[in-house]
């Protein structure tokens, strides 16, 4: 982002709030940061869920996609997010026990990609969401189980674009999108990962072009930058290779 750009900052609670970013203060690599509470008005048992660098003026045709852990998705129009109070305002309603974990921009006519932890995805059309407010809960984008949650949303650009999947013990692999048909969306969706104990769970799926940086981070703090040129493009039942 630049000094004067609009990041809206969206909760697990379905809720979004907006900061400019010259409001985040600059620090370094090592830095511990800010607490985001002394930035964003959070309730107690509120956490962080996406955040997006957004163009409020230039993008007033576009829409947010929201997923939630479920597997429900929702699109509603940017321009419905133009006044956001201080203390935020509902984004999406959520059923008891999910949660707001990725929020997307498209133009209205891109194909969406949902990953899940069991290793399944499934790819339709955005025209199969129709656009819903502000105070709305969103269809069902992929069928999940009870003992697992959507964990990946990719937006489909362009036919050339590619799938990062990362998994929970540091595999990953690139896979090209034409390896997922067009389906109608709501269904459990085609094998995406071979899931063994050695590379684990799906836990991020993500679109890129092939000529990117990937960053993965742990969940104690670690960061490593690879290109995308050191990761196999292989097909979608295949289990990946170390990343972490």
């Amino acid at each position: 982002s630049s000094t004067h750009d609009t990041l809206l900052f969206f909760s697990t609670l379905g809720k979004v709030y907006k900061l400019r970013a010259f409001q985040i203060p600059y620090s370094s690599r090592t830095a511990k940061g800010l607490p985001i509470v002394n930035l964003l008005n959070f309730e107690p048992n509120e956490k962080l869920a996406a955040v997006i660098n957004v163009n409020m003026e230039e993008m007033q045709d576009g829409f947010f996609i929201f997923g939630t852990r479920q597997g429900l998705v929702k699109k509603t129009e940017i321009s419905a997010f133009n006044n956001i109070r201080t203390n935020g305002i509902k984004a999406i309603l959520l059923n008891d026990g999910d949660e707001l974990f990725e929020v997307g921009l498209t133009d209205g006519e891109k194909d969406i990609i949902l990953g899940a932890s069991n290793g399944k995805a499934i790819r339709f059309s955005e025209s199969d969401i129709r656009p819903m407010g502000r105070i709305s809960a969103g269809v069902r984008g992929i069928k999940v189980a009870d003992n697992e949650r959507m964990v990946g949303m990719a937006i489909v650009n362009t036919d050339g674009d590619e799938i990062v999947i990362v998994t929970e013990k540091g595999y990953g692999k690139r896979t090209n999108v034409d390896a997922f048909r067009v389906q109608v969306r709501g269904g459990k969706g085609v094998k995406a990962l071979n899931i063994t104990a050695k590379n684990g769970k799906m836990v991020s799926l993500s679109t890129v072009r092939g000529d990117e940086d990937l960053l993965v981070v742990t969940d104690k703090g670690m960061i490593i930058r690879t290109h995308l040129d050191q990761i196999l493009t292989i097909g979608r039942d295949t289990q990946g290779v170390r990343l972490i």
